[in-house]
């Protein structure tokens, strides 16, 4: 019995160690040669390229769409109020 037990562990180890399969590039040049680098103030993952030199992280999140920048900016040029621009448009400001 103690036997069939360690098969299954061992089967649930080897599906833990092919779930990282993914091949990550750098942004900047396209190299495959990159490691991890720590992790930056958000708490996001950061890498360094080998080859550039460059580091950051992989995949950054957008923070709004291109349309509600637009938006964002013409209310901001018709001088309303942080604020409100916070409420209208649905964003958070920095403290």
């Amino acid at each position: 019995m103690p036997a069939a037990g360690f098969a299954i562990l061992q089967r649930a180890n080897s599906n833990l160690l092919s779930r990282h399969s993914d091949v990550y590039s750098c942004r900047n040049c396209g190299s495959q040669n990159i490691v991890k680098n720590g992790r930056n103030a958000y708490g996001n993952q950061q890498f360094w390229c080998k080859d550039c030199s460059k580091r950051g992280v992989l995949q950054p999140k957008r923070s709004c769409s291109l349309e509600q920048k637009e938006q964002i900016l013409s209310a901001y040029s018709e001088r309303s109020s942080m604020r409100g621009i916070q409420c209208t448009c649905g964003v958070v400001g920095t403290p």
